[in-house]
């Protein structure tokens, strides 16, 4: 039968299928150091849409290029912003929220801000009198 267990012969060693190589502990690069054609590259890009500007001609420098990248290509500019923005944003919150306030508007309507100042204001507190209950009789 081909799968029995057969003994290996006395000296037969099995060479290591990917043998680990020791490596010498070495400065390596430093944490932070950034490679040097992603280096470049970030530069030439910097560069270049300075010179672009928002005319073609320089107009404006980097900034003039990137209102020109948000106004014609605003897919692009988004795509550069969501890579400048954090992916989680943390901090602390000390303000409780007491009341939301749900207003319906016509969808042929626009409130002022006249209409806004009004919805905002807080309600007249009511002062009545607790009820008597029925049990005290």
């Amino acid at each position: 039968m081909p799968f029995e267990d057969r003994p290996l012969p006395d000296g037969f060693d099995l060479p290591a299928i990917n043998p680990r190589k020791a490596r010498e502990a070495g400065p390596g690069r430093p944490a932070g150091l950034v490679n040097r054609i992603t280096r470049d590259l970030k530069v030439g890009i910097t560069e270049a849409a300075a010179l672009h500007g928002s005319d073609g001609a320089g107009a404006g420098g980097l900034t003039g290029y990137l209102l020109y990248l948000a106004t014609e290509h605003p897919k692009a500019f988004a795509g550069l912003l969501g890579k400048l923005l954090p992916l989680q944003v943390s901090g602390r919150v000390d303000t409780t929220i007491a009341a939301v306030n749900v207003v319906a508007v016509p969808g042929d309507r626009y409130l002022t801000s006249e209409d806004m100042r009004r919805i905002g204001a807080p309600a007249p507190a009511i002062d009545h009198e607790p009820a008597e209950s029925d049990e005290a009789a």
